[in-house]
């Protein structure tokens, strides 16, 4: 029986006491890719099955014996502590005494424990509540799973002698396979190197392969050599980039993991140019195994089902997929949107809120009219449409993106003001700076009353031309003036029921008739200056009524691109300017 059994798979990884995690559970699907900042924890799981890939090739030809661990007498096998690919030292959460144990759960019911004593050294352990496993043949069929590792690659040899089948497999997994790579593809039948060179030439335009060859030198030492082709120009493998060679290494494993349960990776896209990066996946996902990726690729991810993203944060219990966990669900926000936001968030660690979909092109419209220009550069950072006035929502983002992405992420929020009191403007803005770097609310009702001024609309008339023959000269003053003045009655009830719902919850006190005159009051001390007036407005209703009236006067209808482009700095208000400002700070490299 084959050490793989294809209905065999391990469903879960459970730690404790183990280096940064004192108690942590993941559950395994067929792709796990693994996502969170730096020191979260993504290489110590890699670290686990990295060391589980060594025990079990020791458990495959050896017998068990009983053991002695930590925690008591165990069936297994000693590993030793040489072939053990992570650091022992430190295995033991806060380097306590007590064993630290990493358990994996199959598929068929059974376990298998690592365990790092720390007198003791590296022990694989079979579950006591299974059959007794006596020898090699019983394990494997108890246990028929194998874990694929692609190893910390390298460029290849420049003179690479040819080695035996047993000692390419020996270093397959391990820093030193590169050294053995012709003579891996060597010892390889010709229907494997065909499969290679097929998958080599899909992947990189160009390109062609040549199954290696040996020779031997006059001493007689066997070398072996691989022929390259590259737009009918052809080179040994050595003189060709080391971008290519890994690229070579890394199809040489995806091809590997067929014959494993699960294919283990970490961070390939170290080496891996974007294109290259995205049609990885697609063979990791038609190799057959499962498989387990750490990642901070912003490619990779924008790839992924949210249901394989896990984030991975050691100070939790378990680790919680995109798709599934109410504990990311502020994600749920990011609607068909997530993949394109979260990747951009993720490769510049900065991100802007807005309401609507349109709102920072209106902020980058407005931040060009400046002198210097703001918000500008090709790094603006990505925005996130929360769908409305959400600022509760928007702490919850912030929150779960700290955990993703890390201390280092910087973000903004600017939201609508609407119709609420400057109070209630005060206290959004002073909650949501415990998470923002950025954070405001309008002054103005919505972005589009930044642009509805009298000077941008009469320039914005005048380099137009007068529309029709029967044009007539307006004056924009008036014009704004009769347009919202259209808008009195609903503008003035909004106010006043936002001022009188705030101020009924901070000010218990005080009854609703005082609120509904304070608010009368300052709406009407507000509205009798057109400029304070503009603030109050909605500025949609605004100007599709002002372009009602343009096109009775005989003019065209004005947008807010080209009202934009008549606009000078003096148009665009002190609090809109410093905004601008500050998000241009945000968004510097």
């Amino acid at each position: 029986m084959s050490a793989q059994d294809p209905d065999v798979r391990i469903t879960r990884v459970r730690l404790t006491n183990f280096k940064g995690f004192p108690k942590y559970s993941l559950a395994l699907d067929p792709m796990t890719m693994l996502v969170g900042p730096n020191n979260s924890g993504k290489s110590t799981i890699i670290g686990v099955f990295r060391a589980l890939s060594v025990a079990l090739r020791t458990a495959r030809n050896r017998n068990p014996r009983t053991i002695q661990t930590g925690s008591g007498t165990r069936r297994g096998y000693r590993i030793p502590n040489e072939g053990i690919p992570i650091s022992l030292e430190n295995a033991q959460h806060n380097y306590s005494d007590e064993d630290a144990v990493a358990e994996f759960t199959l598929s068929n019911k059974r376990t298998l424990g690592l365990v790092f004593s720390p007198d003791m050294g590296c022990s694989l352990v079979i579950h006591a509540d299974g059959p007794l496993v006596r020898s090699t043949e019983e394990f494997k069929q108890c246990y028929p799973i194998d874990v694929g590792v692609v190893p910390v690659l390298g460029p290849v040899e420049h003179d690479e002698q040819l080695v035996e089948e047993q000692t390419v497999q020996r270093n397959l997994q391990t820093h030193r396979a590169s050294r053995n790579f012709r003579s891996y593809w060597y010892r390889r039948s010709d229907d494997e190197f065909r499969e290679f060179r097929h998958a080599v030439m899909e992947s990189w335009e160009g390109i062609d392969i040549q199954r290696p060859e040996s020779s031997m030198d006059m001493d007689g030492t066997s070398f072996v050599h691989m022929m390259c082709t590259e737009n009918r120009m052809a080179r040994e493998l050595y003189w060709m980039g080391f971008g290519f060679q890994i690229w070579l290494q890394i199809m040489t494993h995806v091809l590997r993991a067929r014959e494993a349960t699960v294919l283990v990776v970490d961070e390939p896209e170290t080496y891996l140019h974007p294109a290259l990066q995205r049609y990885f996946l697609r063979r990791l996902r038609e190799a057959g195994s499962d498989c387990i990726l750490a990642t901070h690729s912003s490619e990779l991810v924008g790839e992924a089902e949210r249901s394989e993203i896990v984030l991975v944060d050691k100070t939790q219990q378990s680790g919680k997929r995109l798709e599934r966990d109410a504990h990311v669900g502020a994600f749920d926000v990011l609607g068909s949107r997530f993949n394109f936001a979260l990747t951009d968030v993720l490769r510049q660690r900065k991100a802007i809120l807005v309401e609507g979909d349109s709102d920072l092109r209106f902020l980058k419209r407005l931040g060009s009219r400046l002198d210097p220009p703001a918000l500008g550069g090709i790094r603006t950072p990505p925005p996130i449409a929360l769908g409305g006035h959400r600022p509760e929502q928007a702490k919850d983002i912030a929150e779960a993106m700290g955990r993703l992405v890390g201390s280092d992420l910087r973000l903004a929020v600017v939201l609508d003001r609407d119709y609420r009191a400057d109070e209630e403007v005060e206290k959004i803005e002073s909650e949501l700076s415990a998470d923002f770097e950025v954070a405001h609310v309008l002054r103005k009702k919505e972005i589009e009353n930044y642009f509805l001024t009298p000077a941008a609309i009469e320039r914005t008339l005048r380099s137009r031309g007068q529309g029709s023959p029967q044009a007539k000269d307006v004056d924009a003053v008036e014009l704004l003036r009769s347009v919202t003045e259209r808008l009195r009655s609903g503008t003035e009830s909004q106010c006043l029921a936002k001022y009188v719902d705030y101020g009924a919850k901070a000010r218990p006190g005080v009854d609703h008739a005082t609120l509904s005159r304070e608010a009368l009051e300052h709406f009407r001390s507000r509205w009798e200056n057109l400029d304070t007036r503009l603030d109050l407005v909605s500025g949609k209703e605004v100007l599709r009524e002002l372009n009602v009236s343009l096109q009775d006067h005989g003019h065209k209808a004005v947008t807010i691109p080209q009202l934009a482009s008549q606009m000078t700095a003096d148009d665009v208000p002190p609090e809109m300017t410093m905004l601008l400002r500050q998000l241009d700070r945000l968004a510097a490299p």
